[in-house]
């Protein structure tokens, strides 16, 4: 069992991180989605730039997308030490229309599925960055949450 508090350094050693990525990748971020670097396959980015579509330096080049990936599958270690203590539900409002049709359908199938499992988790992480880590009040708010979660797990009231 960990303490709470070490769930709370962990949760905002995860946002000091976000913040720095904003700051460093906020262009290539705004331009080609959080979702959309996530999921694309490395080698696709490189032959993209093979191709030419997009060029292998410079600020939305490929060096620095697949920077930012490495950083990205980086960060999703120190979302995962304290996201079980966030709930889907919760960050219902935040998600896009995509996201939120995919979550809600795979909600109703009950598919177990580790692929589905994985995209799901991928779009708690991908919302948690893109909408509630830039808002203190959203922030403050999922920090409040997972308290209530951790104490509810962890709390036995003795009547």
């Amino acid at each position: 069992m960990l303490l709470l508090r070490d769930i709370l350094s962990k949760a905002n050693e995860f946002r000091t991180l976000a913040m720095s990525l904003f700051d460093e990748f906020n262009p290539v971020l705004s331009r080609g989605g959080i979702m959309h670097i996530i999921e694309t396959d490395p080698h696709k980015i490189i032959e993209a730039a093979k191709e030419g579509k997009i060029p292998f330096t410079g600020q939305n080049g490929a060096l620095t997308i697949l920077r930012l990936k490495k950083r990205l599958l980086d960060m999703q270690s120190y979302f995962y030490d304290f996201s079980e203590y966030l709930e889907p539900v919760d960050l219902l409002p935040y998600l896009e229309q995509n996201e939120y049709r995919y979550v809600m359908t795979k909600a109703r199938e009950n598919n177990d599925d580790l692929v589905s499992a994985c995209k799901i988790g991928n779009i708690m992480f991908v919302t948690v960055i893109r909408e509630i880590v830039p808002n203190d009040t959203r922030w403050n708010l999922a920090l409040y949450r997972i308290k209530e979660k951790w104490r509810k797990q962890n709390i036995k009231r003795v009547v």
